[in-house]
């Protein structure tokens, strides 16, 4: 049976996936026994979660541990390979959930996966089009599915509503990390003030020209969660639990 190009690396990087926790990658000439797989996700990690560093490579990770590029190879095959293994590192930090509602844990839930793309932006570099299939990924739709299986969903709603509420706390969280980063270039105050008397005076018909928009933008918003944050943070995490709740209630519905 024909196989495509790097499915032999794919296999490996599976095998890298799911090895026991702590478990070294079996050492090979040249390979230093200071130097772990462990050490080399850690270092990747802090390097993508910092905004202002430059783009991951090899080398970058390689100059943090004070080794050399070719180093790394002999336990990781590439950078792309290196990305997806730090992908599903950084779900292990998904919490244990508790609580007797079921919708108020899946609400939690939706909160904690927003938080962890918050902290991490690089993940939403990763294509959900192919799948990490790593095991800390796993664990947080398991625990998701649980929260769920006391709703007695029928298994076509659940896939639905599943999807959902990924793709919800991943542009949740996305937007909750750009706001964090935005408000330590500009505070948001500050933007919507240059802003706002400008956009009025560039587009003073918008409201004819746009009346659903304008409606919708004059319309009472979900009340900010009062949590640290921006305006902006606050809000579309308000309007998070608000989505959840909507698309559960839906699912839920005969």
């Amino acid at each position: 049976m024909a196989t495509r190009p790097g499915a032999a690396d794919d296999a490996e990087l599976l095998k890298l996936l799911w090895r026991r926790p702590g478990a070294q990658t079996p050492r090979g000439p040249g390979r230093k026994a200071s130097l772990t797989l462990d050490a080399i996700l850690g270092a990747g990690i802090a390097l993508a979660d910092d905004r202002d560093s430059p783009a991951l490579s090899m080398r970058l990770v390689a100059d943090r541990l004070g080794c050399t590029p070719m180093a790394l190879y002999s336990h990781v095959a590439n950078k792309q390979a290196l990305l997806r293994l730090m992908y599903d590192r950084v779900h292990a930090e998904f919490p244990d959930l508790a609580g007797p509602d079921p919708s108020a844990r899946v609400r939690a839930w939706a909160d904690a996966l927003a938080d962890l793309y918050a902290r991490h932006h690089w993940l939403t570099e990763v294509s959900w089009a192919r799948p990490v299939l790593g095991p800390h990924e796993q664990a947080v739709l398991e625990s998701l599915l649980a929260h769920l299986e006391p709703l007695f969903l029928p298994a076509d709603r659940a896939r639905a509503v599943v999807s959902a509420l990924f793709a919800l706390a991943r542009n949740t969280g996305r937007l909750i990390g750009d706001a964090r980063h935005a408000e330590r270039t500009l505070p948001e105050a500050t933007w919507w003030a240059t802003h706002s008397a400008a956009f009025q005076e560039a587009a003073p018909d918008f409201p004819g020209r746009f009346p659903l928009s304008a409606a919708l933008g004059a319309a009472p918003r979900p009340a900010p969660l009062p949590e640290e944050g921006t305006y902006l943070e606050r809000t579309a995490r308000a309007e998070l639990h608000n989505a959840v709740l909507l698309l559960l209630a839906g699912a839920a519905s005969p």
